[in-house]
């Protein structure tokens, strides 16, 4: 944790070079003490300088903190490891087919993933993808839907029969065999 002496001494620097007034650093100094309660001393310095050197405008503690994270040398670099599980096969997303009827009375199926309800999945869920049981009500409640497939930790990759329809299967097989034929 970052000491409130070294963020007190970063905000000098700042303001410093920033031509911001002292009151600044002190209404300036428990957020970011707030803020960087992860980051080391020596790494809060070491960003600092980083930042200083690189922008010319006054730097946010977003910036240094983006800065801190992305040098190598630090140890707010190393990137926190999220596990998976055995339904998401440690991807953090579950595989998933919904089986529908077309407005042709066609039977279709459409393969896609969602996130797992495990560490891995709610992390990559946050806004980048739906929750795998947010998507199964949704294909659930259509009225074309005939049925959903998803996996488990009991089958963590779906099988054919459950991706592909029938007839899409006898097309592929013809298509292999007219051009191992030829």
């Amino acid at each position: 944790m970052a000491s409130i002496e070294v963020i007190e001494r970063v905000l000098n620097a700042i303001a410093t070079n920033h031509g911001k007034h002292p009151l600044w650093v002190e209404d300036s100094k428990r957020m970011w003490m707030l803020q960087l309660e992860d980051i080391s001393d020596k790494d809060l310095i070491i960003g600092v300088k980083d930042v200083l050197r690189k922008v010319k405008s006054l730097p946010t503690l977003a910036q240094v903190r983006e800065v801190v994270e992305a040098n190598p040398t630090t140890k707010a670099g190393t990137p926190v490891r999220v596990e998976g599980c055995r339904a998401c096969g440690g991807t953090g997303m579950r595989q998933m087919a919904r089986w529908w009827i077309d407005e042709r009375n066609d039977i279709r199926v459409f393969n896609g993933v969602a996130a797992c309800d495990c560490a891995k999945g709610l992390k990559l869920s946050m806004g980048a993808f739906s929750d795998f049981r947010d998507v199964i009500t949704h294909w659930e409640s259509n009225p074309h839907t005939t049925r959903v497939h998803y996996s488990t930790k009991d089958q963590p990759v779906l099988s054919t029969e459950q991706t592909v329809t029938a007839r899409d299967l006898a097309e592929r097989k013809a298509r292999a065999e007219a051009r191992g034929g030829q």
